[in-house]
């Protein structure tokens, strides 16, 4: 249904993120200067590397849920289906749609009509 569409959607806004901006091979990419900085057995949530990239190095999907199962089951326990079927009745009750004159409107309703007419009948 629309609903995988959703998911689809989200899904790809996370390969636009890692795609879209090429493959950086630098040194600060790979955070040469944070193992250096963190002792072994340490964590690098605090390191400055951490600090300096941790705002721009994730792309937070929309339909995923990165909470702790107790805030989950809090907040209605919803999973990825349920929340793209909100998604979905959200983004078709804001729907507003594109400025369209009369006889352009006219045209589409007629061209559609005739492509209908000339398709075998079918379930849709």
């Amino acid at each position: 249904g629309f609903e995988k569409l959703v998911m689809d959607a989200d899904r790809l806004g996370s390969y636009q993120k890692i795609l879209g901006q090429g493959l950086d091979m630098s040194k600060d990419a790979f955070a040469e200067d944070a193992y250096e900085e963190v002792a072994p057995g340490g964590h690098f949530l605090g390191s400055a590397h951490t600090m300096r990239n941790y705002q721009t190095a994730f792309y937070e999907p929309a339909l995923s849920n990165s909470e702790n199962v107790e805030s989950w089951e809090e907040a209605g326990s919803k999973d990825m289906r349920v929340r793209a079927h909100e998604r979905w009745n959200a983004m078709l009750e804001s729907y507003v749609p594109p400025p369209m004159d009369d006889s352009t409107r006219a045209a589409l309703q007629d061209y559609v009509a005739r492509r209908k007419s000339e398709l075998p009948d079918a379930w849709y």
